[in-house]
């Protein structure tokens, strides 16, 4: 009888332990929004403009099967900065905004690449890599200020460039670094 119920008692630890450490098994994680069990919290409607919408292989919706989001929306996600210089500009400037693997996380996405589109239709594409390992930010700010439509905003995708000069110093990673960006669709 002994043996037997140490063998259950093993056999429910160990399931315990798969549980916890496995989250796509309903374990209990810890997603950005805090809430347990791997569940996302739900997304609110935006008060003011919006800014971004995503679509395409999110979990979480806050207008149809698509998450819009206005500025303060975005920065709710979290801000990073990245100081950088631009080919097109003298000097290193700081923009901040939200990282895009943090919104994509937000949105529980599960794409492989993002195509990405400005408001005159120029569209780019960025994998996996480029996000995971740059850390790009979707600015919405230039030392300190908004930027404004005629400066290439209100949203750009900025890469670290000083960070990677070497790596990032091509046409590919510039010509990525779209400008007035205003959707995403996660594929």
């Amino acid at each position: 009888m002994k043996r037997i119920f140490l063998i259950l008692s093993i056999v429910a630890l160990m399931a315990v332990g798969i549980w916890a450490l496995y989250p796509w098994l309903g374990g209990a994680s810890k997603d950005t929004d805090g809430l347990s069990g791997g569940a996302l919290a739900p997304l609110a409607s935006p008060k003011g403009k919006v800014l971004l919408t995503i679509s395409g292989n999110i979990q979480v919706y806050n207008q149809g099967n698509k998450a819009v989001f206005d500025l303060e929306m975005l920065s709710d996600i979290g801000e990073s900065v990245i100081d950088t210089s631009l080919r097109s500009r003298e000097g290193v400037y700081s923009f901040s905004g939200v990282e895009v693997g943090a919104l994509l996380k937000r949105l529980g996405a599960e794409g492989r690449s993002l195509k990405l589109l400005a408001l005159d239709n120029y569209t780019v594409e960025i994998e996996p890599e480029d996000y995971l390992k740059y850390h790009p930010v979707i600015a919405s700010r230039i030392n300190g200020e908004e930027i404004e439509i005629r400066d290439k905003g209100p949203l750009r995708l900025i890469f670290p460039w000083d960070s990677y000069p070497e790596e990032l110093a091509g046409d590919e990673y510039y010509n990525k670094a779209i400008w007035q960006l205003n959707e995403v669709v996660v594929q």
